[in-house]
């Protein structure tokens, strides 16, 4: 009896850990299109309705609090940080690693130097918009995939224990 208990929960938590690895596709590819959303709407903010980043910025983090976490107020941290301390910051808790982290980093590099906002936020999007793509192909690929090998190897080793 206490075999098949064990049995089952190998295969529980073998199942969990699948589901786990699933679900850290799902976070991945909602943080990419977190990141993209936030990216349009600061867009939007600087380029159409003219304001300046700071502005903008605090636009945002009014009506996305979770996203600026430790950021309470960019007119008094930009007067204390220089802004990409700031920025980098902000991407850290914004944009997953790689290429999407990077196009977000170089975003905040051009938008600090004054250079024309609508190129960089038009490579940022196209970059962000990729990756919200692949992370989507991805989840769809290898949740499954991670699910049933989860399960699969709990199997394997409940019979390997009975």
């Amino acid at each position: 009896m206490r075999k098949w208990i064990g049995a089952v929960l190998v295969i529980a938590s073998c199942g969990g850990g699948g589901c786990l690895a699933a679900g850290e596709l799902r976070r991945r590819e909602r943080q990419v299109r977190n990141a993209l959303r936030m990216v349009l709407r600061l867009r939007t903010e600087v380029c159409v309705c003219r304001r300046s980043l700071p502005e903008a910025l605090e636009r945002l983090r009014q009506d996305q609090p979770g996203a600026f976490n430790g950021i309470s107020d960019f007119s008094a941290d930009l007067a204390e940080r220089p802004f990409l301390t700031i920025w980098e910051q902000l991407a850290r808790k914004t944009a997953p690693s790689g290429r999407a982290y990077e196009a977000f980093s170089d975003l905040g590099t051009e938008l600090s130097g004054g250079s024309s906002p609508e190129a960089a936020f038009d490579r940022c999007t196209a970059i962000l918009e990729e990756a919200e793509r692949q992370a989507g192909e991805e989840r769809l690929k290898n949740a499954r995939l991670y699910i049933v090998l989860g399960f699969g190897i709990g199997c394997m080793l409940a019979l390997t224990a009975l």
